[in-house]
């Protein structure tokens, strides 16, 4: 029988509620800076919650300048740090101007001091950290990826704990189960570090499409094939791949390279039947594509497909203690008869901008038979500028923190000058392993 789905593309600017806890905890009007440098973009906002719970973005305030990146051949630790250093000040100056508010307003300042680029965390780390100490301000250290797992919460305001995430950008894809502000599970990853955005950008650049001239040569490589595939026929090619081996165990890791070398092989193979100049894309391209973003989106959601399957036959999603260790007893203590779920989907990064595997995804949702018939998968995407890095999520995480009295709220001087910052900042509760043995 076919199962129940939603799909729901929200783009309200306004954060009316996150849940019946947040409800309790606010009393009065909270506002809340944010800081984001990360990677290549300085990001700085001001969000507003009022005493009943209404919070809004004030401000939201970016500066990057992708043509030096592109004059470099990418993103260069050295070159954003120069970026940073000149914008960062000028970027929350400007935040505080289009919010109408001053810094003796804030009540709190969330910063992303972990993961990233180290050069560029620490400079809006440390440019928080003077505002913090200057004008007595609490200071909120936030992990970028929590932030972005807590994005959808921001445009849907029915986002309630527990809730799965799914993470896709140019450096990550996880799947994980959300359980509350400070509690992230990992079900699955991205193996040998490869992204999807990261492949998606290879293949553009190995079919050429940057030769195409406007508008393909001035968005990334996955944007260009989103504009292309709605050119092509996404059943041209891949069609019949097999997205998994039956003879290895259930599983919700990514293993992309897989994916480029059989796309990047089937290109060359169309490049020497092909009697175009070596500079010209291939007449195939749209075809191309199309059929490369609808393989994505399929492997993507057997993965999601197989967390699902893990939640059906576990009662995690009942257990009040879900910090749980990947080992053996988790079978005898978390496997119960199947049963069915009813849970919420997020997809949040950069890749969830590209409306064709967003949309693809709904329809293969909405087309799934689950094991139970009653279970219900209710997808929330956010509007794009929430999807990729932004300061809006890092002072949405300050605040959520902040409510629940997390002990990332900092106030002495003394935890205040010892924030540091983690390139390599390890995220959420690794129980991937634990899939394979339901």
């Amino acid at each position: 029988m076919k199962s129940k789905t939603l799909f729901l593309l929200n783009r309200t600017p306004f954060v009316r509620d996150f849940n019946a806890k947040i409800r309790s905890l606010t009393s009065q009007r909270r506002l809340v800076l944010g800081i984001e440098s990360s990677c290549d973009d300085t990001c700085c906002s001001v969000i507003s919650v009022n005493s009943n719970c209404e919070p809004s973005i004030l401000s939201d305030c970016r500066q990057c300048d992708s043509r030096k990146h592109t004059e470099f051949g990418g993103i260069l630790p050295q070159v954003v740090s120069f970026m940073h250093s000149n914008s960062i000040e000028s970027v929350v100056r400007n935040a505080f101007n289009v919010s109408g508010i001053d810094i003796h307003s804030i009540d709190a300042i969330g910063v992303s001091n972990r993961p990233g680029l180290l050069p560029s965390l620490r400079i809006g780390t440390e440019y928080a950290k003077r505002l913090s100490l200057k004008y007595n301000k609490p200071l909120i250290p936030v992990h970028h990826m929590e932030a972005h797992a807590l994005t959808a919460g921001l445009n849907y305001p029915q986002l309630k704990f527990p809730f799965l995430s799914l993470l896709i950008s140019g450096g990550h894809c996880q799947i994980l189960l959300v359980t509350s502000v400070d509690n992230f599970l990992l079900l699955g990853e991205a193996k040998t570090k490869v992204s999807p955005g990261e492949t998606l950008d290879k293949i553009a650049r190995v079919l050429k499409v940057k030769n195409l001239g406007p508008p393909f040569d001035r968005v990334t490589g996955g944007r260009a094939l989103e504009l292309l595939a709605k050119f092509g026929n996404p059943n041209a090619y891949f069609s019949d791949f097999k997205l998994f081996n039956p003879k290895l165990p259930k599983s919700c890791n990514f293993h992309f390279s897989g994916i480029r070398t059989l796309v990047e092989s089937k290109i060359k193979q169309l490049e020497e039947k092909s009697s175009l100049p070596v500079d010209c894309p291939i007449h195939e391209i749209a075809d191309i594509a199309a059929s490369v973003l609808s393989l994505f989106t399929r492997y993507i959601w057997h993965r999601i497909r197989n967390a699902i399957y893990f939640l059906e036959s576990s009662n995690i999603l009942k257990s009040k203690d879900r910090v749980i260790q990947s080992n053996s007893t988790f079978v005898k203590d978390y496997t119960i008869e199947r049963q069915p779920v009813k849970l919420q989907l997020a997809i949040s990064g950069g890749v969830a901008c590209n409306k064709y595997i967003t949309e693809t995804l709904k329809e293969l949702c909405e087309n799934a038979n689950f094991s139970y018939a009653d279970t219900e998968i209710e997808v929330i995407v956010p509007e794009p500028k929430l999807c990729t890095d932004n300061a809006v999520m890092i002072a949405w995480n300050a605040y959520l923190k902040l409510l629940n009295d997390s002990n990332d709220v900092l106030v002495n001087k003394e935890q205040i000058e010892a924030v540091d910052i983690d390139p390599k900042a390890p995220f959420a509760n690794n129980i991937s392993d634990l899939i394979e043995k339901i």
